[in-house]
């Protein structure tokens, strides 16, 4: 989210930036690590460009990607955070075409898995900074969810859902190809229903500075982590 994009810049140094394929890329330091920024813009198609680039053309060794979302699982509040433990497609569908299930593209898994060691330190500097985390399923669609019928249709394909967004299942799934470690962090920003399109305006600034809040605390450890971790 840009919100975040502004936040981030203010604490890194030594700042340049590349435009590639209209997305533009920051690279900075910040604690001692150099990190790579971009806002990939919304949907699948632009979160998987962004993440080729950052892997094919900057080289980054992980990829953590925040935004906002839709919470869904029960007891989810606007403002939460949801750490992506798994992430899958709700807008998917070729069970038509031969033996796949509801979100399975073919000749990819269902579900792409977040990396445990960049989850634990996230959740330990969640807990540490109070900041109310829930980690869970993320599904992602190219469409913006504000109906209780289209939740209900997705939580009957994907039990257990915590959170719909737009983007991440695309950058997970690009991340796994590339063989490279990832997270994704959503923050809550609306619950899916006729209220979403009010609530996300309302409150997609703030969703993005408790996810940049977490993000800068947990950067130090996460470069900390030995590569065989990651």
């Amino acid at each position: 989210m840009a919100e975040e994009i502004i936040l981030y810049r203010k604490k890194l140094s030594a700042l340049t930036t590349e435009t590639i394929g209209g997305a533009e890329f920051t690279v900075g330091t910040y604690e001692n690590t150099e990190l790579v920024l971009a806002q990939s813009g919304i949907g699948k198609v632009q979160a998987s460009m962004t993440a080729t680039i950052l892997f094919d053309h900057f080289q980054v060794a992980a990829l953590i990607n925040t935004g906002s979302a839709a919470g869904v699982a029960t007891g989810l509040t606007i403002g939460e955070l949801v750490l992506g433990q798994q992430l899958a497609y709700h807008d998917v569908d070729v069970t038509n075409g031969g033996d796949y299930v509801v979100g399975q593209i073919p000749g990819q898994q269902l579900f792409f898995k977040s990396n445990q060691a960049l989850l634990n330190v996230v959740e330990q500097t969640a807990t540490a900074l109070n900041l109310p985390a829930t980690t869970g399923l993320i599904v992602t669609g190219d469409q913006f969810v504000a109906n209780a019928e289209h939740v209900a249709a997705i939580k009957d394909n994907f039990t257990g859902v915590a959170a719909i967004e737009m983007e991440g299942a695309a950058v997970a799934q690009i991340a796994t190809n590339f063989n490279k470690p990832f997270l994704i962090i959503r923050a809550i920003s609306d619950n899916g229903d006729a209220d979403a399109t009010v609530n996300f305006d309302e409150f997609v600034k703030q969703a993005g500075k408790n996810a940049a809040e977490l993000l800068l605390k947990a950067i130090p450890n996460i470069a900390a982590l030995e590569g065989n971790e990651v």
